[in-house]
């Protein structure tokens, strides 16, 4: 994962090109965004992330086959076959995040889900997976996202952009649709691709050991309405001007200090903790530890 950092804004030609991840880190602090957009070497991956991916191109598999053909082993096919030639070890088992609880998943999803009435949404283009959009928000922003997967209702037609998270807890998932940058951006790109499009699924997954207990699910329908993406578009533009203006100030402030701790911790927050003068030096020992542990 070294060195594929894919959250960099750039600009050329007075226009910048901005994702929805670059956005998020931006807002939740300036100086881990400088930080982490001027050391891409730093960025690691992780076995949350590993599992995630796999998990996604199982539940891409699953939605690409005939509804009257699918199973939980082309689910798994696709699964294993994602684990085995990521940079990234997952355990066999053990641990919440291994193959063998990725299969008591997806059994249990086929179980959940067997009779669902979605397939995936097909164009000229074939297929709406893993597609790489991009929109003018302005004459001086470009975003751009790469939607994983549109699904279509058979019994209406209804297009729905889908989305899973796997999490350790679904206690809350529900208020996590909506708002959602993420979605309401996703949707925006669908629509200025012409896709007449304004809902979305998001699907939760509920990963542990399963000792003592079984996989859990929870879907939630988000819709999207002109406002709504309207807001987000004012977001967009806000972040990016002020994005752009720590640039050209060289002021990267940091934002609330809850993000030093949040979700085991800043990576940057020894770096930051250090006087001014001394950043650059340590920034330089993090990325050689990060080499080191992926070696």
């Amino acid at each position: 994962m070294t060195g594929q950092f894919k959250r960099h804004p750039s600009k050329e030609n007075g226009v910048w090109r901005i994702n929805n991840s670059s956005l998020d880190l931006i807002q939740t602090c300036f100086r881990k965004a400088q930080f982490t957009f001027q050391n891409p070497d730093i960025e690691t991956g992780s076995v949350a992330t590993a599992f995630g991916s796999a998990i996604h191109k199982a539940m891409e598999a699953y939605y690409l086959a005939p509804r009257g053909s699918r199973n939980a082993d082309i689910m798994k096919e696709a699964f294993d076959g994602y684990i085995k030639t990521s940079s990234i070890e997952v355990p066999l088992e053990g641990e919440a995040r291994s193959v063998k609880s990725g299969h008591i998943i997806l059994d249990a999803y086929h179980a959940t889900y067997g009779d669902d009435s979605f397939e995936v949404y097909c164009d000229e283009s074939g297929p709406f997976v893993e597609r790489s959009l991009t929109a003018q928000i302005s004459p001086a922003i470009t975003f751009y996202g790469q939607v994983d997967l549109v699904l279509r209702n058979t019994i209406n037609g209804q297009l729905y952009l889908f989305d899973h998270k796997t999490t350790s807890s679904l206690s809350g998932f529900a208020g996590r649709a909506t708002p959602n940058h993420q979605l309401t951006g996703y949707i925006y790109l669908l629509r200025s691709a012409g896709l007449d499009i304004s809902n979305a699924i998001l699907q939760g997954i509920k990963v542990t050991k399963f000792a003592r207990s079984s996989p859990e699910f929870m879907r939630v329908e988000a819709y999207r309405s002109s406002d709504e993406i309207a807001d987000w578009q004012e977001w967009v533009n806000f972040t990016t001007s002020a994005w752009e203006l720590a640039n050209a100030t060289d002021q990267y402030l940091m934002t609330g200090s809850k993000a030093c701790t949040t979700y085991g911790g800043c990576r940057f927050k020894d770096v930051c903790s250090a006087p001014k003068n001394m950043r650059t030096d340590l920034l330089s020992l993090l990325a050689t530890k990060t080499m080191e542990i992926e070696e």
